[in-house]
Order: C-alpha cells, then sequence, then structure tokens
C-alpha cells in the first residue's frame, strides 16, 4: 500500500519527533503479545462502535477447552505511546469528530483517503510493519459512528482474516528472534532427506532410524513436530494417520493417543508445499499422565514416498491457538528432496 511510509512518518512525527534525531532509522520488532489487539480511539466513538467491534474480534476454538483467540485492550490518548509498538492495533475514527483523539488519527490519512471515506461513508485501510516490523495496524474510518458500527458488524469476517492472516508474520518472526539450529536442521537433513528450519529453542526428542522418524522439541511450553516417511504411497488416507498417530504416541510419548470424546475430529484435503495432502486436526490425551492438549498432522504425497508430520502441544491452562501456529511457521519451511 503506498500510503505505508505516509503514515508511519506521520505517527513517528507525532510520537518521537523530540528524540528521532538521536535513533538511527532502523525499526525494532512489534512487541506485546500476539493474541493482543489495541483499540485505539475516542471514547465516545468507541463506546458507539463498542459492542460490533469487539464481537467482530472475538473469535473462539476449541483446544481443547474453548478459548478465545485474540482478547482486546481500549488505549486512552495518555496511554498510545505505550502501545505504539505491539503487534495488533485498531484505529476507529469519525472524520467529522474534532476531539484531540480523533484529530490525531485524522491525520494520518490524505486528502484521497478523505475524499474516499466521504464518497464510501466508511472505509477500511490496511497497514504493515508501521510503527515496528510484525505490526498489523487497521484504520476504519467513517463520516458516522452507526455507520461504522454496522460496517463493522457487515465486515466481521473479513477484520478477523485480516487478523488471524496477519499474525502469522508476527509469529514467525518471534519463531526465528533467537535463530535457527543449523546444526539440527542439518542432522534432520542428514538422517531424512528433508530441509527444515529449525528454531534455536528446540532439540532432538527421539530418533529412529527403522521406522524412520525423526522428532523434536521445545520446552516451556512444550512443543513436538515429528516427522516419519512412509514407502507405501497405498497407505494415503486417514485411517494410516490415526494409527500411526496412536502408534508414535504409545511407543515415544507414553500412552498417547487421539481422544474424540470431547472434540471432534476434524479431516481436510490441502495442499502442501505443492503436494497432495491429508490433514486431520483435533485433541490427544494421556491416561497414565493425565494430560493432552490440541494436535494437527498433515501427510504429505510427494508422488514418490508419504511423509507424514505431526505437532502437538502442552500448555495447560494457557492460550494454544498461536503455539499451533508457530508449529506451522515452522514445518511450512520444509523441503522435500
Amino acid at each position: 500500500m503506498k500510503r505505508l511510509i505516509e503514515f508511519s512518518l506521520v505517527i513517528i512525527l507525532v510520537f518521537f519527533i523530540s528524540n528521532c534525531q538521536s535513533k538511527k532509522n532502523v525499526k525494532d520488532f512489534a512487541i506485546g503479545k500476539v493474541e493482543e489487539i489495541i483499540i485505539a480511539a475516542s471514547e465516545v466513538v468507541y463506546s458507539n462502535v463498542e459492542k460490533e467491534l469487539l464481537d467482530a474480534l472475538y473469535i473462539d476454538v476449541d483446544l481443547p477447552v474453548k478459548e478465545s483467540v485474540f482478547y482486546t485492550k481500549y488505549s486512552t490518548l495518555e496511554k498510545l505511546y505505550i502501545h505504539k509498538k505491539n503487534k495488533n492495533i485498531v484505529f476507529i475514527t469519525n472524520i467529522y469528530r474534532n476531539d484531540e483523539y480523533s484529530n490525531l488519527i485524522n491525520s494520518f490519512l490524505t486528502s484521497e483517503d478523505m475524499e474516499l471515506i466521504k464518497k464510501e461513508k466508511v472505509s477500511f485501510f490496511k497497514i504493515y510493519d508501521g510503527f515496528a516490523l510484525g505490526q498489523n495496524i487497521l484504520i476504519i474510518a467513517g463520516t458516522d459512528d452507526s455507520l461504522i458500527g454496522n460496517s463493522i458488524r457487515l465486515n466481521k469476517e473479513k477484520i478477523q482474516k485480516f487478523f488471524i492472516d496477519n499474525s502469522y508474520r508476527s509469529v514467525e518472526i518471534m519463531t526465528y528472534f533467537t535463530g535457527e539450529n543449523k546444526r539440527l536442521s542439518s542432522l534432520i537433513f542428514e538422517k531424512m532427506n528433508i530441509k527444515i528450519k529449525v528454531p534455536s529453542d528446540y532439540s532432538t526428542a527421539f530418533y529412529d532410524k527403522n521406522q524412520p522418524a525423526y522428532s523434536i522439541v521445545a520446552r516451556y511450553p512444550d512443543r513436538f513436530i515429528t516427522i516419519i516417511k512412509e514407502s507405501d504411497l497405498r497407505n494415503f488416507n486417514y485411517n494410516f494417520i490415526i494409527k500411526t498417530k496412536n502408534k508414535i504416541g504409545k511407543e515415544k510419548f507414553y500412552g498417547d493417543y487421539i481422544d474424540t470424546s470431547y472434540v471432534k475430529l476434524k479431516k481436510e484435503e490441502t495442499q502442501f508445499k505443492g503436494y497432495n495432502a491429508l490433514y486431520i486436526s483435533g485433541v490427544y490425551a494421556n491416561n497414565e499422565e493425565n494430560l493432552g492438549g490440541p494436535f494437527f498432522t498433515y501427510l504429505v504425497n510427494t508422488g514418490k514416498e508419504l511423509v507424514y508430520i505431526d505437532c502437538h502441544i502442552f500448555y495447560p491452562g494457557e492460550r494454544k491457538f498461536f503455539k499451533l501456529m508457530e508449529l506451522k511457521s515452522i514445518v511450512n519451511t520444509m523441503e522435500f528432496q
């Protein structure tokens, strides 16, 4: 979007004019939790669209207990400088209001933007990396508070998709923030002939040359990625995924098994790196250890062999959605030889 540079410069002038000359022109990484969305608007505007906005930003998932993907925090004008580099921000403005907060947000908009808003009554502007790398900003601007609220309600799915899809960028940056474990990446390539970019905090969970299988793990919270190769292409089916998941769980993870008593197993035909793939997701349990959590598994048909890719986490009492997204960002670096 051409307005990205203009938007960034305006914000820098507003918040950092006193010290911008003393700092290098290098963007920091976005801060805060990826599941947090900062709402920036005047109190009057926010109160008039609060119901529609909070409804649009609420997404729940079963992992296995129902949890919300995002939570919101309203920022007053006085505290906006604290949240300027958060990963997710929503600016909401009525361009005809003259309070200090509204005037500040309106200053982000060009004359062309203003004309578009007057014509459309409500417009949405998407900004990436405005204050910091990995940041997602959505500006919702309109000519009337009730029209803004109604437009938010009508565009609920698009708003959700914006933050879900672009949170992936933030998660990927966070995943590799401290670098790559190149030694482990090379070891997996040597043993499995599969390229994968392993983050620095992961180590080997197990290697079984007879299957062959390689599993890596990161702790606190526990995150596992297990890769298995299968030579018989006739096993490209959901039953093979389920049987393999339960078999590995019993042999390598002290009795883990797929549990469908609370959350139904989801199945999907998809693509993985250009190859046909089967995908399942659900929850696992372990009666011996009295634990469980969410997982997802791919079975990829490369045309020469099948590659089973299983990811699961153990993170009791905490939000799990973005930890699963972290695992997906890692497996998406895979390349098959």
